[in-house]
């Protein structure tokens, strides 16, 4: 895998990177303390579950832009599906924190199966989600 990344100096490539495993390690941290404080309540796992969605998106973009091969780019982009769960999970959050959770109860049930459905769908099907990947700026 490290023949497939980009080895020159590149210092938008480096800021970049360096910015997003900065976000990807206060996204740990912020699952660890949820985790921690109360890991049984909904707001606490719900608003976990968005953070590791989130740390799934920026680590496959971290590794999709520093990809040299195209082929090896769009697959690592691939995990940029994560971005359904992430509006998944924020609704579920939400409607936890205002407690709603029993009368959203199908509706959230929907929208995870839907979601999970689409995600399926995307990945059997990649070219719906994504082009193949071309060299821009790095």
């Amino acid at each position: 895998m490290m023949n497939q990344l980009v080895t020159g100096t590149n210092i938008h490539l480096i800021l970049h990177n360096t910015l997003a495993v900065t976000s990807i390690l206060v996204m740990v941290c912020l699952i660890v303390f949820l985790l921690f404080n109360s890991y049984r309540k909904t707001v606490n796992i719900t608003l976990a579950l968005t953070a590791l969605a989130v740390i799934i998106f920026e680590l496959s973009h971290v590794l999709g832009v520093s990809a040299i091969d195209p082929g090896f780019s769009r697959l690592m982009f691939m995990g940029n599906i994560s971005v359904i769960f992430i509006c998944i999970f924020n609704y579920h959050c939400v409607i936890a924190v205002l407690c709603k959770n029993k009368e959203r109860r199908k509706l959230i049930i929907l929208l995870y199966i839907l979601g999970s459905g689409l995600a399926i769908f995307y990945l059997m099907f990649p070219d719906t989600f994504l082009m193949a990947s071309t060299p821009k700026m790095y």
